[in-house]
């Protein structure tokens, strides 16, 4: 008879702490910290007795519910100053953010890696959109245009540049042809001769540029 008072002593202790955890969990959940307060839920099943299965059902009702306000974070696009909007691109692949630091930035949706150097103002940027690109400029296969709104009384309209087409020896060919640089197999950067770079700048695509 002891022993059976203790163990039921014992699961009504148990059934008590696994009660007053879930409570403060969802305290935590309501008051915003979801991570912790799932956390905590995830740990109080353990502390169930086997004879209360209501709790047990209740505890994980509530495990399910909750766990579909978490959104993990992707991804941090950073600016040097509050950043004022941002906004995605139409075909969902670029996004643009705008900050008080006077830039403008482009990055890579699927990788949140930037695109270029940031997009300079003279104020704090406090407007953004993409339009399409007209239809005579479609040809490189850029699809985009930016347009930023500054505190400078300006709007700067500009293009999204398309990706290089062609194989890494063509795109290294028209690189050299645009700035005059060459790059040897010990990661060397020199200049390219006057003569030979002269060359290049006549028929970049016939000598390997992209298309």
């Amino acid at each position: 008879m002891a022993r059976e008072r203790e163990a039921k002593q014992r699961r009504r202790y148990q059934g008590l702490s696994a009660g007053l955890l879930r409570d403060c969990a969802l305290r935590h959940c309501e008051d915003g910290d979801v991570g912790r307060g799932l956390l905590w839920l995830a740990q109080s099943p353990q502390m169930v007795p086997d004879d209360d299965p209501d709790l047990q059902r209740a505890i994980r009702t509530n495990l399910a519910g909750w766990q579909e306000q978490v959104h993990p974070l992707l991804g941090l696009l950073g600016h040097e100053a509050q950043v004022v909007m941002a906004g995605w691109s139409p075909d969902g692949r670029l996004i643009l953010t705008a900050g008080g630091d006077r830039t403008t930035r482009l990055w890579d949706a699927a990788t949140g890696h930037a695109i270029g150097r940031p997009l300079l103002h003279r104020g704090p940027v406090r407007a953004l959109a993409f339009g399409p690109r007209p239809r005579d400029s479609l040809a490189d296969g850029g699809r985009w245009t930016l347009v930023t709104g500054s505190e400078d009384k300006t709007a700067r309209i500009r293009e999204v540049p398309a990706p290089l087409s062609g194989s890494p020896d063509r795109i290294m060919l028209s690189l050299q042809a645009a700035n005059g640089l060459i790059l040897d197999a010990q990661g060397v950067v020199d200049f390219l001769p006057p003569a030979t770079w002269g060359w290049l700048r006549q028929e970049p695509v016939a000598l390997g540029g992209p298309r």
